[in-house]
């Protein structure tokens, strides 16, 4: 899910990852929710570059490390100069939940969502991808019918406690 701007936690078990695939002039934003060895859950959480911003920023990192060698984004997005450099530009930052705010996270990915789920498209460019810790991967666009409220809350209250834009990273309910 987030090739281009991977990180792993120390935690006991990972519970969901989320990406939401902002519109092109932003940066994508990428959240791992985690159930900690003390048991508390936490968010972990960074913000990618614009694609124009990320292409040369790739560009620059290979000329900097590997400048006598050509090797593919597969290639550069691999090796530990990469990672140096991304955590320098997109650094990884941790929420914090109350014990309601967790037990709500916890709920979404017990319940996850019905397998008959029928999405609705967006109109303004941005999407979700979902994993759940139970296996399953979800798609979807910026508006959520109401029957499934849950997953927007859960969404919503991600891109509240990282303080990012609500126009443009948060997700609606159709009623």
């Amino acid at each position: 899910m987030d090739k281009y701007y991977p990180f792993e936690i120390n935690s006991k078990r990972i519970l969901l990852r989320m990406n939401i695939n902002a519109f092109w002039k932003l940066g994508d934003a990428y959240f791992q929710i985690h159930e900690m060895p003390d048991n508390s859950i936490k968010a972990y959480w960074r913000k990618g570059l614009p694609n124009i911003k990320f292409a040369e920023c790739a560009g620059t990192i290979a000329r900097k490390y590997f400048a006598e060698k050509q090797m593919s984004i597969r290639e550069l997005i691999t090796t530990d100069e990469y990672k140096k450099e991304i955590a320098k530009i997109s650094p990884i930052n941790e929420i914090e939940f109350l014990d309601k705010e967790a037990n709500q996270i916890i709920d979404f990915c017990n319940i996850g969502l019905p397998d008959d789920y029928d999405k609705i498209s967006g109109r303004d460019g941005h999407s979700y991808d979902i994993w759940i810790r139970n296996g399953k991967r979800i798609n979807l666009w910026c508006f959520v019918h109401e029957n499934i409220s849950y997953v927007a809350d859960v969404i919503n209250l991600l891109v509240n406690k990282a303080e990012l834009d609500e126009d443009m990273y948060s997700i609606r309910v159709q009623k």
